[in-house]
């Protein structure tokens, strides 16, 4: 009996967790949103569309807790590999549009010029509030031992350092430094698609 109660408030600590990602995900797409429109960023914009992107997985994640909950065994263990697929999916379609928005720059089809330094501050508290989503996510998946969460977890350590690579974007963009904003959303691609193939090859291995 106090083995079913332990697993119900860990289901509900897991639960509890993936509905916060879902509205700190919503409301950081709203921010980055409307803050890379109103100064003209293309970044944040496209971080924006990401942040809404992790909406949808965290909403994937949170269905694979649940049917784990109602449905245990080798079904719920093959529906979190596919939720895990659909993640790094996510990540490698984010990482390759950063990359074309890049040879965009390079061959002068885009030239963003942020007007004001409110998309670097929106973008500085993306790093923070991605950290410590990371960081509050893989503590409940390492206590609970579940997958699906360790993969939020993951997820959300490189939508960290991907903030970081877009700060780096848009300070360089607002000092008008186009060489480092170019490396900077390179960078940023490769770093998402190598996170894809880690998540890839976990969920293999699996």
């Amino acid at each position: 009996m106090q083995t079913t109660t332990d697993g119900q408030v860990q289901l509900q600590k897991a639960m509890h967790v993936s509905v916060l990602n879902i509205i700190l995900n919503l409301i950081l797409s709203a921010v980055k949103g409307a803050a890379g429109l109103l100064t003209d960023c293309d970044v944040l914009v496209r971080d924006a569309v990401h942040s809404a992107a992790d909406t949808l997985c965290t909403v994937l994640v949170l269905s694979g807790i649940g049917l784990q909950a109602k449905r245990p065994g080798a079904f719920a263990e093959k529906m979190q590999r596919a939720v895990i697929f659909i993640l790094a999916l996510a990540i490698a379609a984010t990482g390759i549009g950063m990359a074309i928005s890049a040879f965009e720059l390079i061959k002068g089809i885009t030239q963003p010029q942020p007007d004001s330094p409110t998309a670097v501050i929106i973008a500085c508290l993306c790093v923070i509030v991605k950290a410590l989503m990371s960081i509050a996510t893989a503590r409940i998946a390492k206590q609970q031992h579940n997958n699906t969460l360790l993969a939020d977890a993951a997820h959300h350590r490189s939508d960290c350092l991907s903030s970081l690579l877009v700060l780096c974007s848009v300070a360089c963009t607002y000092w008008q430094q186009p060489v480092p904003d170019i490396i900077a959303r390179l960078l940023l691609g490769c770093c998402l698609m190598a996170s894809a193939i880690s998540l890839g090859i976990t969920a293999v291995r699996k």
